[in-house]
């Protein structure tokens, strides 16, 4: 699942995904992210999901909270501007990654997260 508020970067990345054979959900503000993950049944959540920051609707780890809540398991990759991660964000599954980004880290960090969910 990616969600960005700003729809350059939310298309730019799903076409960034979909060329690296990644399947894609798209959400362009939290509210409809969550509205969008309460729908699904568990055999259908998101196996990833990358957030920015800070996302219309929410702001950081209360936003990550609430993603919790509805799919307990899956990474969460936060684009992140700030120079380290808050320590709210220990025991909750998050990785992060410098935004901007390239495509190629991008696709780095998720081949990198899938392959870790395999050990």
């Amino acid at each position: 699942m990616l969600i960005d508020d700003d729809l350059q970067q939310l298309w730019l990345r799903e076409a960034v995904l979909r060329a690296s054979s990644f399947e894609v959900v798209r959400a362009a503000s939290c509210e409809a992210a969550l509205s969008l993950l309460r729908s699904l049944p568990s055999a259908s959540q998101p196996e990833a999901i990358i957030t920015d920051r800070l996302s219309a609707g929410a702001v950081g780890v209360e936003f990550v909270l609430e993603l919790r809540s509805v799919n307990p398991h899956a990474p969460i990759l936060v684009l992140n501007r700030l120079a380290r991660p808050e320590p709210e964000y220990d025991g909750l599954n998050v990785t992060f990654l410098d935004n901007p980004c390239s495509p190629d880290q991008l696709i780095q960090l998720l081949n990198e997260t899938f392959a870790g969910q395999l050990v």
